[in-house]
């Protein structure tokens, strides 16, 4: 709404439908520019696209909430998600409430909910909206359709996937705001140098296709599929990125020391790559010999930082009590020595002297 509003905010006497929005910016080849009210309302259109598919799946009355949602997901915004968006969607759609909660909360009176005749109205209610959204959208998809706006971008941007308000929660050294303020699930890039395909050595990146726009933000810029010559350009948001002259040691510092810190202390952490064939998740994780990698460096401060944590080691061991006698390793050590070195103890003239079996003395002289 916001990118929409500023865009209004130009013109208003101009800018009084959508269409004299859009056909501005196609006129001004600025569909694909950062920010673009273009954009905006396309992902506007892909929200309502998801509500509309809600509705119409709750409204016909044979789901529950979560099934409807999960379905309406599958039919809009999951295509245009990736992996971890998909997976934080998953997760909030385990607090989804059940049918009954939902019923109550839109009642006046909650006790309305459970009569029939108000979810009756409510499903038809639901229905009849969604059929008038659906009708505005499929105006707004064949415009897009017909002028070659509809973007298959992947959305990558994690910083507004959570939207449910939440209480500050600690998530080990990384403590951050789940609502508007951050996400539990922290995004990084790392660049890999560009490779000749012909000897595999690495070339100048001077005429490269990808832009670091921020230390956060990345731009990619493609001529495929593009219409009327114009240059195609994708935007995608990191928690940081790592440029390609980056060294194994920083990145090992800036992704895993601090989930390390966290690990050490008992707190969950997890770290992966993800990336397609070559994009360098092997060198990254691994490395070689010379120069590791996140894993062996990170079992090198695991091993070299634990003994302060390691408690001794001790032995539950029965006694004739019917009890237990916590034994601890040299206790277990000397205990044993007794039973296989037999001691005796003598009391002349008053002294008392411990004799070993076997054991002599021998005087040497040199």
């Amino acid at each position: 709404f916001k990118k929409l509003r500023r865009k209004i905010n130009e013109n208003v006497i101009k800018f009084q439908t959508l269409y004299s929005i859009l056909n501005d910016e196609i006129q001004a080849r600025t569909t694909n520019a950062r920010n673009s009210a273009t954009d905006a309302l396309l992902w506007l259109k892909r929200a309502f696209e998801f509500l509309s598919n809600f509705l119409h799946e709750f409204g016909i009355g044979d789901k529950t909430l979560a099934d409807s949602v999960s379905k309406a997901y599958e039919q809009s915004l999951r295509k245009y998600h990736g992996i971890l968006a998909r997976s934080v969607f998953s997760f909030a759609l385990r607090v989804v409430p059940n049918n009954t909660e939902f019923l109550r909360s839109l009642a006046i009176h909650s006790n309305d909910a459970s009569e029939n005749l108000f979810k009756q109205q409510i499903f038809k209610e639901m229905l009849d909206h969604s059929s008038s959204m659906s009708s505005v959208l499929q105006k707004i998809t064949l415009f897009y359709s017909n002028h070659g706006l509809e973007s298959t971008t992947i959305y990558f941007d994690f910083k507004m996937t959570l939207r449910t308000p939440m209480k500050r929660i600690q998530f080990g050294s990384r403590d951050l705001l789940a609502n508007g303020g951050g996400c539990p699930v922290e995004v990084f890039c790392r660049l890999r140098p560009p490779k000749d395909n012909n000897n595999d050595q690495e070339i100048d990146n001077s005429s490269s296709s990808v832009k670091i726009s921020s230390s956060t933000e990345l731009t990619l810029y493609s001529s495929e599929n593009a219409k009327n010559g114009q240059i195609r350009e994708s935007h995608y948001e990191f928690t940081h990125i790592l440029t390609d002259d980056v060294s194994q040691s920083a990145a090992f510092k800036e992704l895993a020391i601090p989930l390390l810190d966290d690990l050490i202390q008992g707190k969950n952490s997890v770290l992966f790559t993800y990336g397609i064939t070559g994009s360098g998740k092997t060198y990254t994780m691994m490395g070689p010999l010379n120069n590791p990698g996140l894993i062996p460096r990170s079992f090198d401060v695991i091993f070299n930082s634990i003994g302060s944590y390691l408690g001794k080691k001790n032995l539950l061991r029965s006694d004739r009590q019917n009890g237990y006698e916590i034994q601890s390793e040299a206790e277990i050590l000397l205990e044993r020595q007794r039973k296989e070195i037999p001691i005796t103890k003598t009391n002349n003239n008053q002294r008392a002297n411990t004799i070993l079996p076997g054991l002599k003395f021998e005087t040497r002289c040199s």
